[in-house]
Order: C-alpha cells, then sequence, then structure tokens
C-alpha cells in the first residue's frame, strides 16, 4: 500500500457519506410531498386555489363543494365522511353538498371513494 492510496481512501469515504446524506434528503423531502400532495389530483382548480388561499391566511372558512364519489354513500360512507368534520348538505346518487375548512376538505379526500371535488358557487352550507 502507497502513501498516496492510504490518503484517498477516508476522501473516497468521505464524498461516499456526503452523497448518501444528501440522496436520502432528497427522497424524504419527495415522499413528504407526495405524501401531502398525493390527493390534490381530486380537486378541481377553483377548489385548490381556494383552499391555498385560506391556508395562507390561515382562515376558518368554510368552504362550499360538491362532492363526487365512487358509488352511492351507504350509511359507513356517510359515518366516515362526517368523521372528517364536514357538513353535509344534499345526497344526490353520486354527489354530495358539503362544506369544510381546508383541512377537513383535504381529509375527506383521502378517503378512498372520493373521486372528485369541486369548488361550489353556492353560499355556505349551514
Amino acid at each position: 500500500m502507497t502513501i498516496a492510496s492510504m490518503d484517498l481512501k477516508p476522501k473516497l469515504f468521505s464524498v461516499t457519506i456526503t452523497f448518501l446524506a444528501v440522496l436520502l434528503t432528497f427522497t424524504m423531502i419527495s415522499c413528504s410531498s407526495s405524501a401531502n400532495n398525493s390527493d390534490d389530483s381530486k380537486f378541481n382548480p377553483a377548489l385548490k386555489q381556494k383552499m391555498m388561499e385560506a391556508e395562507r391566511y390561515n382562515s376558518d372558512e368554510l368552504i362550499s363543494a360538491f362532492i363526487k364519489t365512487s358509488e352511492e354513500l351507504n350509511e359507513n360512507m356517510r359515518i366516515e365522511l362526517m368523521s372528517t368534520g364536514l357538513r353535509l348538505g344534499s345526497v344526490n346518487e353520486l354527489i354530495i353538498t358539503a362544506a369544510g375548512t381546508p383541512k377537513q376538505i383535504r381529509e375527506a379526500a383521502r378517503l378512498e371513494f372520493i373521486v372528485h371535488m369541486e369548488l361550489s358557487h353556492i353560499d355556505e352550507i349551514k
């Protein structure tokens, strides 16, 4: 073993550790942001924008929405949806009217039977 090869091993080890740390950091950031946004595809642009505005100002404003489900709402689905804190309005086959905070709407979007959500231009559901 020469002196030159002994000097390279600590540097190579350091570079490898640094590379792995950077790779792990990017992986964690990527996973966390995709987990937070994984259900955003269920929102129409107007609802997404309204929720982002409310979140930016930490508003507890109730946002009215139309919710489309994959099948007609049954009692178990209703209970699961209400457990998110949403206020449910009318139910018509696959379409539900509801109102909630952005947090409640995001939580509802995680439910498997929720297919799509749109901003309702109807006044607040009471």
